[in-house]
């Protein structure tokens, strides 16, 4: 084989380590962005090597920006036809599909693209669904893990592989960065699209990218930040099969029926019990983690006589004759985080919520409704309800930027008992700016200059 510029070879050695064989069907996911049309031309000049057999380009024109992403749509199509590489497109209504699901405007896309994906696998036979994820992605992506308070499976990041139906999708590009992929377009004259709502720093990952990786980049310049923490995520992942098998090989011996033996649980302590705990929960519900104080107090009731102890998420723990089991708490007011949209009611055990647009821009004195200043908070902006987590803090409005934690905020409140276990809050892209007829955050205030008016109403139960 003659000599490949020097990504391309090391592509063509990371497919096949992941499996990819020369009679494989390739599915490559492409936006037109850099990262996606780079990998889109590394696999087109990888035919003929025998590296695989067929290469197809999948995308999806999600219809927000408009011009723009018909602009993208046609510029691919350009290169695809140039290459000779066919090119599957789906046009669909992302904005219209998340208000009706009540969900967010990236999570609705990326379950599009995906089951776009899924419909290819299926239609054509696809054995492998590639996505240009990069070390930049995945330092990010544990950054903001980490922040959060995620455990192994959390610092391990992007997985490399997994099950996309009766495909496997696999992302090859998880030890390439980014200025990699500029040199690479450069050297080859190719001309990306860019999407403007990667500049928007609403967004978390976009605040990570643009403001925290470069000051970490700068506080270790004879480092590279980016492949150290992307080299930390292959680690975790290691460290996470262990586990896995860890915890499987002890759950074999500590079942009893649907239960846990409580004498086989006293034996274990600290991260071995939180490690077969988590996976015994998550059988019956996913994927399940456990807080450090959680495993601290399960550790401790087990050699008590009490029988029932709940966690969050509304499970519960309960010991019947030297038996551990489990169970959904049907009186704990826990919910799942939910995007509110437009217009669009939103049912929680604790009461209504409904959001709004308008141009008065008198503030209401009710604690239970909130005004911000819609153009502050963006386009399309993602707004959740989900229940508050002990870590939550919010800048209160009048505080000059001080940070509280929400708890302290409930206990001044009066707020107590199982009402406060799982008390709603209001997020704008992972950031807290209300808590409902308690307080809302010093962001987006409205002022004279505020033309339009996002409101938050919530009828409490």
């Amino acid at each position: 084989m003659t000599s490949l510029q020097p990504l391309i070879e090391r592509t063509r050695k990371d497919l096949k380590s992941l499996g990819v064989i020369a009679d494989a069907k390739l599915l490559v996911a492409a936006s037109g962005g850099p990262d996606s049309l780079a990998l889109a031309h590394v696999l087109q000049s990888l035919r003929g090597t025998g590296t695989f057999a067929e290469l197809t380009v999948a995308h999806v024109n999600h219809g927000i920006r408009k011009e723009a992403a018909a602009a993208e749509e046609n510029a691919l199509r350009r290169y695809c036809t140039e290459w000779d590489v066919s090119i599957e497109v789906k046009r669909v209504h992302t904005a219209r599909a998340a208000q009706k699901e009540k969900k967010g405007i990236e999570e609705t896309a990326r379950k599009e693209r995906y089951d776009f994906f899924e419909e290819l696998v299926r239609a054509q036979g696809f054995d492998f669904v590639l996505t240009a994820h990069t070390a930049n992605d995945q330092a990010e992506t544990v950054l903001m893990h980490l922040v959060r308070g995620a455990g192994v499976r959390g610092l391990a990041g992007i997985p490399p592989k997994r099950k996309l139906g009766t495909a496997w999708l696999v992302r090859p590009w998880l030890s390439v960065t980014r200025t990699e992929i500029s040199d690479y377009l450069a050297e080859f004259y190719l001309i990306p699209s860019f999407d403007a709502s990667n500049e928007e720093l609403s967004y978390q990952r976009n605040r990570v990218r643009h403001k925290v990786m470069p000051v970490l980049a700068e506080a270790w310049p004879e480092r590279s930040p980016v492949r150290t923490i992307a080299g930390l995520a292959e680690r975790m992942r290691e460290l996470s099969r262990f586990l896995e098998q860890f915890a499987n090989d002890t759950l074999e011996k500590l079942r009893n029926g649907g239960g846990l033996s409580l004498d086989g649980l006293n034996a274990l302590s600290g991260f071995e019990l939180h490690t077969v705990l988590e996976a015994w929960i998550g059988e019956t519900r996913g994927p399940f983690s456990l807080t450090a104080r959680e495993t601290t107090r399960i550790e401790h009731w087990l050699k008590l006589p009490s029988r029932r102890l709940d966690l969050h998420a509304g499970i519960r723990l309960i010991k019947v004759r030297k038996i551990l089991w489990r169970e959904k708490n049907t009186e704990s007011l826990y919910f799942k985080a939910v995007a509110l949209f437009s217009g669009v009611p939103l049912e929680t055990p604790y009461g209504e919520f409904v959001l709004g647009y308008t141009p008065d821009r008198t503030i209401s004195k009710d604690p239970f409704i909130v005004h911000f200043d819609e153009k502050v908070l963006g386009r399309f902006p993602t707004i959740r309800v989900r229940p508050w987590r002990r870590a939550d803090r919010l800048v209160p409005f009048g505080l000059n930027g001080k940070q509280k934690l929400v708890s302290d905020l409930l206990t001044e409140a009066h707020v107590s008992g199982e009402r406060r276990k799982h008390y709603p809050v209001v997020e704008w892209n992972d950031d807290i700016i209300w808590l409902p007829g308690i307080r809302r955050c010093d962001f987006a205030k409205v002022t004279d200059r505020t033309s339009t008016v996002l409101q938050l109403t919530f009828k409490p139960i």
